[in-house]
């Protein structure tokens, strides 16, 4: 009985010392007036003897929140790191930066050039800072002035780029874009090289706007080259990557007169080992509708719709193919990942392959098949078919 009244008054007292903290709120809140809101971050080669300077994107936040009226600012530093840049521009902005809403890093082509993993080290470890940020290189010669530059709309660079990129992976198929967690991914597993979207100020008749370009190359984490616009379309469909988009083709190689939307893309990749080859196997299975026709004939009545896929599957094979062969031969860099298949599934066969000397990239051969099929013409009909 007596056990029982001092097991009674245990559990009353241990539920007197909870309940209040579960209405203590949070332990580190703090009001968002204090901070300066970060929306990016441009890194360039540094200024006046440092190592790097830094431009922070970051949002003026005025009055109580839900009254707030926001405009990006930008504020400028320099530092031997990227971790004392950003302290540094403290002296600048008065408010201690809050990077949980950090969008996008922009890293200038000379940096890239040089390693792009020595930039990502603090925003790794940094727990304000999400592994969703995404990252672009600027073909601009600074990625400051990507920044700086003042758009037509209030929005704040970083949040329009953000915007920019989404669309451009699911209605362009084009722009491949990583977040910090895929790009340190990549940088430390065998077998594949980064390939990150590009970014520039275009001179428009309705004047200068930002525009992503095709994605750069690199090979060992620093930057070697750029893919064309072509190119760029037929390395997402190598790369799985293919949300939306048009595939424009013609009846012969050389014309581009049809243009076909795409529904729905899926690509495998296996690798096959057979002696002393190793061939990658590249497979392609695309749903499209027929959306466009830019001649005077009627190619569907006068070909059939089986000709035209056959001059789809032919347009996505040889363009992929051809992607494949021209970084192979002008950078020697894996952006596709073969390799990764390779090392992952035969990880003896990729020891004997590195062992042997040489690009193991430049040892694979590919086989690509492809299947495209129209699921529908865009022709529309009068009530009843006629």
């Amino acid at each position: 009985m007596i056990k029982t009244v001092k097991l009674k008054k245990s559990i009353a007292a241990i539920l007197c010392i909870a309940i209040p903290l579960q209405l203590s709120g949070c332990w580190d809140y703090h009001e968002v007036e204090m901070y300066s809101i970060v929306s990016g971050v441009a890194i360039d080669k540094g200024q006046n003897g440092y190592k790097y300077h830094l431009t922070i994107e970051y949002l003026d936040i005025n009055g109580k929140v839900e009254e707030s009226q926001t405009k990006p600012l930008t504020v400028e530093t320099d530092g031997d790191t990227i971790f004392d840049a950003e302290r540094a521009a403290l002296k600048k902005s008065g408010k201690k930066f809050y990077f949980s809403n950090c969008k996008i890093m922009i890293v200038s082509k000379e940096l890239a050039a040089e390693g792009i993993k020595p930039l990502l080290d603090w925003f790794i470890r940094d727990a304000e800072i999400r592994i969703t940020l995404e990252i672009i290189v600027s073909k601009e010669e600074t990625a400051g002035e990507i920044l700086r530059f003042k758009a037509k709309s209030q929005e704040a660079n970083s949040f329009q780029i953000a915007d920019m990129l989404n669309e451009a992976s699911s209605y362009y198929a084009w722009d491949h874009s990583l977040q910090l967690y895929e790009i340190v991914n990549i940088l430390n597993t065998p077998g594949e090289n980064l390939s990150l979207p590009g970014i520039h100020i275009k001179d428009d008749e309705g004047g200068p706007a930002l525009e992503l370009t095709a994605n750069s190359v690199f090979k060992n984490g620093k930057l070697v080259g750029w893919l064309s616009s072509e190119q760029n379309e037929y390395y997402m469909f190598a790369k799985d990557k293919i949300q939306g988009g048009v595939i424009v083709m013609g009846l012969t190689p050389d014309n581009k007169d049809m243009a076909l939307e795409i529904f729905k893309s899926q690509t495998k990749v296996t690798p096959i080992v057979n002696g002393q080859n190793v061939t990658i196997k590249i497979d392609v299975e695309t749903a499209a509708g027929y959306a466009e026709e830019n001649t005077s004939q009627n190619y569907l009545d006068k070909y059939g719709i089986g000709t035209i896929e056959n001059c789809a599957d032919r347009t996505v094979k040889n363009g992929i193919l051809g992607v494949i062969a021209s970084v192979k031969k002008q950078y020697g860099s894996d952006i596709f990942g073969f390799g990764k298949t390779v090392y992952e599934k035969y990880p003896a066969v990729w020891e004997k392959l590195q062992k042997s000397g040489g690009n193991v990239f430049d040892k694979l051969n590919f086989e690509v098949n492809t299947n495209v099929s129209i699921k529908n013409t865009a022709l529309a009909l009068k009530k009843g078919g006629d």
